[in-house]
């Protein structure tokens, strides 16, 4: 195992978003090294759980470790002195997507607040809302739209980080990143004025799934269950087959 403190960090993220019930999109993670500038990139992205695949709403997340920050770390490891603290670059990008129509931005202006809660001594700022418009080559069905909203910043390392990767320093500040995100998805979730596409919205009983999950992020939720089958959609000239089931 690579005893860095950039796998440290990587480590309590992954522990962060699953204790928030957090679900890991497979295939969707990459570790990357920049060849020309010495970047080491760590990219990883997570959803709701059981939304299928692909999920309606996600959080790509994307820390990068830039080479200062590796001069700096290993001029205290050597030397055991450093003038400035080790940074690492943080961009969450919240993506709905599936959606049937084309988002006005401002639906989102009271889940996406200018900055995140505080991470350490920092905070994330949000950069821009970005809308994507998806046309389908043969025309065999509608254009598919999303939205993404990205928030970009840094957080320094303390010196007890550097000197102890198992102190709870980073847990503890990345464990706010984590339950951020799943808040942050669980409302984007729940947005009431976006129509998602080649899915089936349906009610369950919330308060049974609220008696098996007391986490807090889930707790106050409105929860949707979302079937999608095989693009199947009930609408004026298809329908579904067999009706939808759900199991509690």
């Amino acid at each position: 195992m690579l005893d860095h403190v950039f796998t440290d960090a990587i480590g309590a993220l992954r522990d962060a978003f699953s204790n928030a019930y957090l679900e890991r999109q497979a295939f969707e993670e990459h570790f990357q090294s920049d060849i020309l500038l010495g970047d080491l990139v760590w990219e990883t992205t997570y959803g709701l759980p059981g939304e299928g695949l692909p999920p309606r709403v996600v959080a790509h997340i994307t820390l990068n470790w830039p080479s200062w920050s590796q001069a700096t770390y290993r001029q205290w490891y050597i030397e055991e002195e450093i003038d400035q603290q080790p940074a690492i670059e943080i961009e969450v990008v919240f993506r709905i997507q599936r959606l049937a129509e084309q988002p006005m931005p401002s639906i989102v202006d009271i889940i996406a607040t200018p900055h995140s809660p505080s991470i350490g001594a920092e905070q994330l700022e949000r950069d821009n809302i970005t809308i994507e418009i998806s046309h389908p080559t043969h025309g065999e069905r509608n254009a598919d739209f999303a939205l993404e909203i990205t928030y970009e910043g840094q957080y320094e390392l303390a010196e007890e980080t550097l000197i102890d990767g198992a102190s709870k320093v980073l847990d503890e500040h990345f464990g706010v990143l984590g339950a951020w995100v799943a808040s942050t998805l669980v409302k984007l979730g729940d947005l009431k004025a976006v129509a998602f596409g080649n899915c089936v919205h349906f009610n369950a009983a919330t308060r049974v799934l609220r008696e098996l999950h007391f986490h807090p992020v889930w707790f106050h939720r409105n929860h949707h269950f979302v079937g999608d089958f095989c693009s199947q959609c009930l609408g004026k000239h298809r329908h579904v087959a067999e009706a939808p089931e759900v199991q509690l």
